[in-house]
């Protein structure tokens, strides 16, 4: 309950730090590698670096930001969906990672998170390229979350 409140905090804190956007995206989705590193690292028996949670935290938070710029940018909803997701996710394994002596588990399901978020922030990059250019814009129709970054894998093989 902790790390939820923290969450809170962070998001109005980051919250005016820079508009979501392709960039941001990108970003995102070099620190998801950076992420994904040292969370193997520690899965084989190596330290995390002492500010882990605090980049964990900035991960969902912009996970959440980054569904909210494609939502309102027109994007595909399912993308926006599942940056939703991927921010409830880190969410719960941050709480799960604290509270967990082993914390095996969590850097468990934390690694494929961070594995997966790599290829969503490549689809959130050619979604706002897309935005960008009026031509490869798409009407974006509503449609239920569907929980899988495969989803944003088959954005990018779609055709304008």
């Amino acid at each position: 309950m902790l790390k939820r409140l923290t969450v809170a905090i962070a998001a109005i804190f980051f919250a005016g730090s820079a508009q979501a956007s392709p960039d941001l995206a990108q970003e995102w989705g070099y620190a998801a590698s950076d992420l994904y590193v040292h969370t193997v690292h520690a899965i084989e028996g190596g330290d995390l670096p002492a500010d882990f949670e605090d980049s964990l935290i900035r991960f969902a938070v912009n996970a959440s930001r980054l569904g909210s710029w494609i939502e309102k940018s027109g994007g595909p909803a399912d993308l926006g969906c599942i940056f939703r997701g991927m921010s409830e996710e880190a969410e719960i394994q941050l709480d799960a990672f604290t509270l967990d002596e082993t914390r095996t588990p969590a850097l468990r399901r934390l690694a494929t998170l961070f594995y997966d978020a790599e290829s969503v922030a490549l689809a959130a990059v050619y979604a706002g390229a897309r935005q960008d250019n009026p031509s490869m814009r798409r009407s974006a129709t509503p449609i239920s979350c569907v929980g899988s970054p495969n989803a944003a894998l088959q954005y990018l093989t779609e055709q304008p």
